[in-house]
């Protein structure tokens, strides 16, 4: 009878079904831990790829020895003395497309000092020029400065004193976006383009003609900032043309044609791009194949290192055996892996994409506890982090508290082994991040069993807690940065424009594709229900307003983007892929099924 009144209770036909979680909760607190699923929840279907990847890395099928490792590195670095050779050869414009294949294909990090004792010598040639050559050269120069420039700085970090000094903390929606006024790069980006603009200074006609200028400029105009009206244009114009013009294309320009219209270079994950443009570029006429063979070589390289790092990742999460003493929460093991991927992709940063994975499973079993089990008296026994209080909790939120506590105590280890003492003040900021993650959760539980729809600005603070960017930014960002102080972190705790605004993002991300999971049942709060409720909107109109916050919010990033770290950009491109046209990937495995077998299952033959 305990297992029909649950049904019963997440039934789309129960009365004042949009607040029956509260039902579904007090059943579960008389049942003391047992928990019933409903048959609509899939939230543990997975996908084809998915199920042989898993069932490969469980009986470590998949693993490559370390002489098939070594074999493909030794490969690599005698490609790389050749690649060398070429770019200190390399003039001009020949020089610019020599930089951008190594870029998309994934292979910049073989390359940094080369490519970055090259920029000047760019940059200078086109003043000399005074900004006279192609539009394929001028928007591909202009692409690669600005992106080469932004990853100097993001290994560099900025001191408590100056990154308050250029952001400081926004406190509204409203506030976030505001405009800002012409810049320096602003008026130098008029100078670079004034020679393909008429007198009315809009774009000419005949720049149509030239696709591969038209798709340079496209991929150059999404750096666009706030008042940079040229490159808004831009954006809108080569979109037209480019869409009008795809069906007539011929491989291999349509590929690229097709893949920049779904995701612009600035807005890919640089891993996945990677993969795709190696592709593309093997069959173009120009390609250099001693870049091609490295590229699929080092891709291959990562994979195997990948599949090793998910080997190690699955018998962690097998010896907390949570699949059956937390039968309710999401097994997403490696689609947050992906996420770990996407944010740093090279091959020094193993240990920190493990780290990644496990805070994203961590805030993924939390997520699912107050969605699915948690009562609100319940909720806050446990946000009091007291080892006391926690014994009173049914035993699936003992095993919660005893899983996350186990996760920072395996770092705080990490940390002593590897005598690195700017890791103990990260656990204890990032542990600080979880407790308030738990008040936020508790926030939700409240309003939902008080039957309660908050403001939209309300929700959406609180959102941006639940959200756990901070804790995944705080152990993705933290060891990637080549100088590390108290200051360091003290600047990304401070929740500087840069944070926010990803934050933001992947938030609206979210709430795009996890609306019709979350509304199924009526069962959860969202942000769109609360927009409707207080605009008086329609979903779609609601739908359309967040795509806007998404635009306005990537011309705020491009503006931090330039002068701050480009791994937190990541973050906003790893959440667009995971819920991209309104999709849930996170929780539908056949959204990420393609990117998980394209990344972790299938090798590139060479």
């Amino acid at each position: 009878m305990a297992a029909n009144a649950i049904e019963e209770a997440v039934s789309p036909d129960a009365p004042n079904c949009r607040w029956r979680s509260s039902c579904v909760i007090r059943e579960k607190t008389r049942l003391r831990g047992v928990v019933v699923i409903s048959s609509k929840n899939v939230r543990n279907q997975r996908d084809a790829w998915t199920i042989i990847l898993m069932e490969k890395v469980r009986t470590r099928r998949i693993i490559a020895g370390v002489e098939v490792q070594e074999t493909y590195a030794e490969a690599i670095e005698e490609l790389k003395k050749e690649a060398k050779k070429m770019s200190m050869a390399a003039k001009s414009g020949k020089l610019l497309i020599l930089i951008d294949s190594i870029e998309r294909l994934g292979l910049a990090y073989h390359f940094e000092k080369e490519i970055q004792g090259k920029l000047q010598e760019i940059y200078d040639e086109f003043q000399a020029n005074n900004y006279e050559e192609d539009l394929f050269t001028i928007a591909l120069g202009f692409c690669i400065i600005t992106f080469e420039q932004t990853l100097k700085e993001s290994h560099k970090h900025k001191t408590l004193k100056e990154s308050h000094k250029h952001t400081a903390p926004s406190k509204t929606l409203k506030e976030s976006h505001k405009l800002t006024a012409p810049s320096k790069r602003s008026r130098r980006v008029i100078r670079v383009f004034d020679n393909f603009m008429n007198k009315d200074k809009k774009l000419k006609e005949a720049v149509i003609d030239d696709i591969e200028g038209l798709l340079s400029l496209y991929e150059a105009a999404h750096i666009h900032m706030h008042g940079e009206d040229i490159l808004e244009e831009a954006v809108t114009f080569t979109t037209h043309h480019l869409t009008r013009v795809l069906p007539q294309l011929e491989l291999p320009i349509k590929g690229k044609v097709k893949r920049a219209l779904e995701h612009p270079i600035h807005k890919a994950v640089p891993i996945i791009d990677a993969r795709l443009f190696i592709s593309i570029y093997e069959k173009e006429e120009s390609r250099d194949e001693v870049l091609l063979k490295m590229a699929k070589l080092n891709f291959n390289h990562l994979q195997n290192l990948y599949k090793d790092e998910l080997s190690q990742l699955t018998r962690w999460w097998n010896s907390f055996d949570l699949k059956s003493k937390l039968p309710y929460a999401r097994d997403r093991l490696i689609e947050g892996f992906v996420w770990s991927v996407a944010l740093h992709f090279d091959p020094q940063y193993s240990q920190v994409r493990i780290a990644i994975s496990k805070s994203i499973q961590l805030v993924a079993i939390a997520d699912d506890t107050y969605d699915n089990y948690a009562t609100f008296e319940q909720a806050q026994l446990f946000s009091k982090w007291n080892v006391h209080e926690i014994e009173e909790l049914p035993v699936c939120m003992k095993t919660v508290y005893q899983f996350i506590m186990s996760i920072f105590e395996e770092y705080e280890r990490d940390a002593t082994e590897q005598k690195k003492i700017i890791y103990y003040i990260t656990n204890f900021d990032c542990l600080d991040k979880v407790k308030q993650l738990a008040w936020a959760y508790k926030k939700e539980l409240k309003w939902i069993a008080k039957q309660e729809l908050p403001s939209f600005e309300e929700y959406y603070t609180n959102s941006l807690i639940t959200s756990t960017v901070y804790v995944i930014l705080i152990i993705a960002l933290v060891p990637g940065m080549k100088s590390v102080t108290k200051e360091t972190i003290d600047w990304l705790l401070s929740e500087p424009k840069i944070v926010i605004t990803t934050n933001k993002m992947s938030r609206y991300y979210d709430d795009l594709g996890s609306y019709e999971r979350k509304s199924m049942g009526g069962t959860m709060l969202t942000a769109v229900d609360c927009y409707m409720k207080e605009h008086g909107v329609s979903k779609q109109e609601a739908f359309s307003k967040f795509v806007e916050l998404i635009e306005e919010g990537r011309k705020v990033l491009n503006t931090e983007w330039i002068t701050k770290t480009y791994s937190i950009l990541r973050t906003c491109w790893a959440a667009a892929v995971t819920y991209n046209n309104g999709e849930d990937g996170y929780s539908n495995p056949q959204v990420l099924g393609p990117y998980i077998h394209t990344l972790f299952v299938e090798p590139i033959v060479v």
